[in-house]
């Protein structure tokens, strides 16, 4: 009994852990947009996808057993959707009521999660350049017009926001340069605890 407790409770440590260790983001744009995941000593490389190799084509028992698996399905009564029992029992009103009502459980479990996020570096060096003078200096200013709010959007959501940036109308350069970097961390137990209430609010909603 002391050896199950005592296992027990170092695989509880090791969750407890898991769960308080952040996990970093990484994204970065240059001529080509890179996301890594860490978590831990493992770094996962998310973009760009690696190419897959072509799956060589499948024998012909293994045809035969797609098809027979095929049919069993065809012949298996299909499950009602919950969206159509809502309706039914609801009406349309009750389901767009439910759908705001699940939009705003995502807005909340959302805003949990951001606002636990830490951007310790957010980077951005922009110069563009368009077909002409006027071009420019135009674009350039819708530019800074939607680049600027939406970072002070994102400082206000995030629990953290260290951030660089720099827009210039490239009157004299050649072409568009984009360099920006983003780094990023979350406690896993934030998202967690977001996804357990999000998912629990759903079922009572879907069970009314």
């Amino acid at each position: 009994m002391k050896i199950v407790l005592t296992v027990l409770a170092v695989i509880g440590f090791i969750l407890f852990f898991l769960i308080f260790c952040p996990v970093c983001i990484k994204l970065t744009y240059r001529e080509e947009i890179q996301l890594r995941i860490g978590y831990l000593f493992p770094v996962f490389r998310i973009l760009p996808m690696k190419e897959k190799p072509e799956k060589q084509s499948a024998k012909e028992s293994g045809k035969q057993k797609n098809t027979d698996e095929e049919k069993k399905k065809e012949g298996t009564p299909k499950k009602e959707n919950p969206l159509v029992k809502y309706k039914n029992k609801h009406g349309v009103g009750g389901l767009v009521e439910l759908f705001k009502n699940l939009a705003s459980v995502l807005l909340k479990a959302s805003k949990m999660i951001t606002g636990n996020l830490v951007i310790s570096k957010l980077d951005l060096n922009l110069i563009y350049v368009g077909e002409d003078a006027a071009e420019t200096a135009i674009t350039f200013g819708e530019l800074c017009g939607v680049i600027f709010p939406l970072v002070n959007v994102i400082e206000q959501n995030v629990k953290q926001c260290r951030h660089h940036i720099n827009i210039q109308a490239g009157f004299t350069a050649e072409k568009t340069q984009i360099d920006m970097i983003v780094k990023a961390r979350i406690i896993p137990v934030f998202v967690l605890i977001a996804g357990v209430y999000a998912l629990i609010k759903a079922l009572r909603q879907l069970a009314n």
